[in-house]
């Protein structure tokens, strides 16, 4: 029994930390999202200040404004690569808690099997 109790307080350690590292992993995949979206938009707002000067015949600004859109582009690609890396080790979490948790019920079930039932007190009592 004893071991029993060791393996749960050690599935627990394991639950809590796989945890805290679902919540990190969410806020790294929340914030690299959110940064892919602001660079994609800077990228497009660059592309329509271009293709307005380049109406007005500033063909100066508006390569300014081309080089501008082109490492926005790459900027949202390279933090779009970073969000999708982290939604990888969220579902690796997520895959371990399921597991972690399953192997918690089996010993808490096991633990269970090995513990007297207090209502039973033996023939005729």
């Amino acid at each position: 029994m004893a071991r029993i109790k060791k393996a749960l307080a050690a599935l627990a350690e394991k639950l809590g930390i796989n945890r805290a590292k679902l919540t990190f992993a969410r806020k790294r995949f929340w914030v690299n999202h959110k940064r892919a979206e602001g660079n994609h938009k800077k990228a497009l707002r660059a592309e329509r200040a271009a293709d307005r000067a380049r109406a007005n015949e500033h063909t100066k600004h508006a390569r300014k404004k081309d080089r501008e859109a082109a490492r926005s582009h790459a900027r949202a690609n390279q933090y779009q690569g970073k969000a999708q890396y982290w939604i990888a080790r969220i579902k690796e979490f997520k895959r371990k808690i399921d597991h972690l948790e399953q192997s918690q019920a089996e010993r808490e079930a096991q633990l269970a099997q090995w513990q007297p039932d207090p209502g039973i007190h033996g023939p005729g009592g």
